[in-house]
């Protein structure tokens, strides 16, 4: 359960040209809202 949002993040981060984790962790959740809002019933 760990290991996946922690590897997420580093490919964030690579995705972004080596953008600090603190900043991917803040897509992350920008991500996970969006798509929580896009797929509500």
């Amino acid at each position: 359960e760990v290991l996946v949002p922690e590897t997420t993040l580093y490919l964030i981060s690579q995705d972004k040209d080596g953008l600090e984790l603190e900043f991917a962790r803040e897509i992350m959740e920008g991500s996970a809202d969006l798509g929580d809002y896009v797929h509500s019933e």
